[in-house]
C-alpha cells in the first residue's frame, strides 16, 4: 500500500492563514473578545491587520469618559478590506452637571441649557428646577417678563391694554389719578413740566441732548438746537458759529473755522500755505503762471 502524502507547508499555511483570518475579521472590543479585554487596558485599541482573505479588525472605541477618538482599523492586506475604526469616548460630567456640546452643566439652574442642552432662557426668565420663569410678580408677554400689574399694555394679564386716559393699578385699568400737574400718557402717570419723552404734551419728546424745562425742550447752556439736537456752536465744526456752518478738515475755535499752524483760510479753498501753494501764493487768490511754482511765498 502507498505511502500517505504528507499536507504540503503551503497548504498548512492557508489553513493557519484562514484561522487567524477568522479572529482578525472580529472587531477587538466586541463579543467573544475576553481575552484581548484581559491583555489590553479598556482604551482604544487598533484593530488587527487583515489576512489574505480577511478583513482587518474594528479599532476599539475609546474607554467611557475619556474624550477622544477610538482605535485605528486594521490595515487591509491582500483580498481582504481594512478594519474599521473604533468611536471616541464620551465625556462624563460630574453630577448633577450634563454634557453639552460646550462642556458640562447644570441643567437645572443654567440659563443657557435650561432643562436640556441648547435651550436658553431670555426675556428677563431665567432657570428654576430646569424651567425658564420669569421674576416673582411678572408674566411672560411675548418672550419678555412685565409686569403684569402695573404695565398699562399688559394690565393683568397680556395684550390687555389700558386706554390712553387710565393707568395699570393692581391688574386693573382705572380712572387715573395723578398728583398736581401731571397727566395720564399710555396709560402712566407724567409731569409733562418735565418728562423729555412727554414734554408739554403726550408722546412729545425731546432730542438728542435735550431736556424738558418747564414743558418745552431746551439745551444745555451755552448750546443751540441745530438739525433736531444741541450742538456747541463756539466748537462744532458742522455748526461753526452757527448751524449749518461747515469747518471742512477745520476746526473751529470760538466760533470761527481756523486752521492749524503755518496755514491760512482763504475762502472755498479751505486751509491752505501761503508758502508753497501755487494758486494761493503769498496771498489768497495769487495764483502763479504756467511753469512757475511757489517758493516761500513767491511765484519764480
Amino acid at each position: 500500500m502507498p505511502r500517505p502524502r504528507r499536507p504540503s507547508f503551503a497548504l498548512g499555511a492557508i489553513a493557519f492563514a484562514a484561522l487567524a483570518s477568522t479572529f482578525a475579521g472580529a472587531s477587538t472590543m466586541g463579543c467573544g473578545d475576553l481575552l484581548i479585554d484581559a491583555l489590553v487596558p479598556a482604551e482604544s485599541v487598533d484593530g488587527g491587520a487583515s489576512t489574505t482573505t480577511g478583513a482587518g479588525g474594528a479599532g476599539g472605541a475609546s474607554m467611557t469618559g475619556v474624550a477622544g477618538g477610538g482605535g485605528r482599523g486594521g490595515d487591509a492586506g491582500g483580498l481582504g478590506a481594512g478594519g474599521q475604526g473604533g468611536a471616541g469616548g464620551a465625556v462624563q460630567c460630574a453630577a448633577p452637571d450634563t454634557a453639552c456640546p460646550d462642556g458640562c452643566h447644570d441643567l437645572s439652574t443654567s440659563n443657557v441649557h435650561c432643562g436640556a442642552c441648547g435651550v436658553a432662557c431670555s426675556g428677563g426668565s431665567s432657570c428654576q428646577a430646569g424651567s425658564c420663569v420669569c421674576p416673582q410678580g411678572e408674566s411672560r408677554c411675548d418672550a419678555v417678563c412685565v409686569a403684569v400689574g402695573s404695565d398699562p399694555q399688559n394690565c393683568g394679564a397680556c395684550g390687555h391694554a389700558c386706554s390712553n386716559e387710565r393707568v395699570c393699578v393692581d391688574g386693573q385699568c382705572e380712572k387715573g389719578d395723578c398728583a398736581g400737574e401731571e397727566a395720564i400718557c399710555g396709560g402712566v402717570c407724567v409731569d409733562l413740566a418735565s418728562s423729555d419723552d412727554h414734554c408739554g404734551a403726550c408722546d412729545a419728546a425731546c432730542g438728542a441732548g435735550q431736556s424738558c424745562v418747564e414743558g418745552q425742550c431746551a439745551c444745555p447752556p451755552f448750546e443751540i438746537v441745530c438739525g433736531g439736537g444741541c450742538v456747541d456752536p463756539s466748537a462744532d465744526a458742522h455748526h461753526c458759529g452757527g448751524c449749518g456752518i461747515d469747518c471742512g478738515a477745520s476746526e473751529c475755535k470760538s466760533g470761527v473755522c481756523g486752521c492749524g499752524p503755518g496755514l491760512t483760510r482763504c475762502g472755498g479753498a479751505g486751509c491752505v500755505d501761503l508758502e508753497l501753494d501755487e494758486d494761493h501764493c503769498g496771498s489768497c487768490q495769487h495764483a502763479c503762471k504756467d511753469g512757475e511754482a511757489c517758493d516761500e511765498g513767491s511765484c519764480k
